[in-house]
């Protein structure tokens, strides 16, 4: 803002009205509908979606061929008692081979002991299908991807600190194949490819 010259004389009090400002604008209210300005959630959460599969198709194809791809994902209700639950897909040359979709454990005492359970499931269920199809699991590497660091950092560290329940399953699962390696990846593609 530009001031007027400095004149001791001219400090008088003015009268005349002050210069008119502009009207402000009306800010316009979005509708539930994904009317007004912006983008509204439905298309932010599309966008999103669109984003996650993307990179999960680069992640796919990432994937050398002949290695199996198990994603898996698991959780618990958070009312007492839990109830654990846990999905998981596996995925030979860009094909799925078996999935489970939110099947149900039981009672758990953790989220990390459901997605253990996930992933036990997920690795017997893919030796079972695989055995039927003819293949010999034996000579197959696995890739398994999921969202929870501890049990991918036990997987591949060899570690076996998992409860006993689980840890039957998971050294069973994982002598069957030739070698299976744990990948993390973010919260946002198990919840875009389990929706939980």
């Amino acid at each position: 803002m530009l001031m007027p010259p400095h004149d001791p004389a001219a400090r008088r009090v003015s009268t005349s009205p002050p210069p008119a400002q502009p009207a402000p604008t009306p800010v316009v209210a979005r509708a539930l509908n994904g009317g007004g300005t912006g983008p509204s959630d439905g298309t932010v959460r599309i966008a999103k979606a669109r984003r996650t599969q993307h990179m999960y198709a680069e992640a796919l194809h990432a994937v050398p061929a002949g290695t199996l791809l198990l994603e898996f994902d698991g959780g618990a209700t958070r009312r007492l008692p839990r109830i654990g639950y846990g999905s998981f897909r596996t995925v030979l040359n860009g094909r799925e081979l078996c999935h489970g979709s939110r099947v149900e454990f039981g009672l758990v005492e953790s989220s990390i002991e459901a997605e253990a359970l996930a992933l036990c499931t997920g690795l017997y269920q893919t030796w079972l299908h695989l055995s039927v199809r003819g293949y010999e699991p034996s000579r197959m590497d696995v890739i398994v991807r999921g969202d929870c660091v501890d049990l991918v950092d036990a997987l591949n560290a060899g570690d076996k600190r998992l409860a006993a329940r689980t840890r039957a399953g998971f050294l069973t699962g994982a002598a069957v194949f030739r070698s299976v390696h744990g990948e993390w990846h973010g919260r946002e593609n198990s919840v875009a490819r389990f929706a939980h």
